[in-house]
């Protein structure tokens, strides 16, 4: 399933919002492993880069965790997210 895509929007932040907006849904939590980069980037049509790019600036304001091995990117909770659960 692709998703369409604002032009007045960094695409890696609309894909941020995707993440927010499954987590509001209360389908993921803290814990729970994100998607890999590669089934992301086939689920939204972009470029895995792309979806790189969404999973650092994540981490960045702390929303996921890198466990620093391969494969281990986790949620840390909604209040890093900055969203209630639903």
């Amino acid at each position: 399933m692709t998703h369409s895509f604002q032009h007045s929007q960094p695409i890696y932040t609309q894909i941020m919002d995707i993440f927010f907006q499954r987590i509001c849904r209360g389908e993921r939590g803290p814990g729970d492993k994100l998607p890999s980069i590669r089934d992301t980037a086939v689920e939204v049509g972009v470029n895995p880069n792309t979806i790189q790019r969404s999973y650092m600036e994540m981490e960045r304001r702390g929303v996921v965790e890198d466990e620093k091995r391969p494969g281990n990117i986790r949620y840390n909770g909604y209040r890093a997210a900055g969203v209630a659960p639903a």
